[in-house]
């Protein structure tokens, strides 16, 4: 039996996005009210679809609103004013991320070498 990776999404619904970032959906709706520069696609029937880069804005939102304590406001002016920011800050958090599933690979490879 071997492990298949899934395939990578180009879009993800209102949903996933809710799941993937730990926020409610109604969260993420009232967010797209408060930044305008998030605005995800819509399909046919009217679903949001969340592409990577409305993720990455999910991402910078989140945590600077909850983790850094910043006003509405103040996450809306960044975000207009940091478009190269926002994306080398989604970066390092992927590599920081990565750096981790790494370390937590190499200790269950050394569990299982024992």
């Amino acid at each position: 039996m071997s492990i298949r990776k899934p395939a990578k999404k180009l879009y993800y619904s209102l949903r996933q996005a809710a799941e993937m970032t730990a926020m409610s959906m109604h969260t993420l709706k009232s967010w797209e009210e408060d930044f305008p520069m998030l605005k995800p696609t819509r399909n046919r029937a009217g679903n949001r679809q969340y592409s990577h880069k409305e993720m990455d804005l999910l991402f910078v939102i989140k945590d600077k609103l909850l983790r850094e304590k910043w006003p509405k406001e103040d996450v809306r002016d960044y975000l207009q004013k940091a478009r190269s920011e926002i994306k080398a800050d989604a970066e390092m958090r992927l590599r920081r991320h990565l750096g981790e599933i790494r370390m937590e690979l190499q200790e269950i490879l050394k569990i299982l070498d024992d």
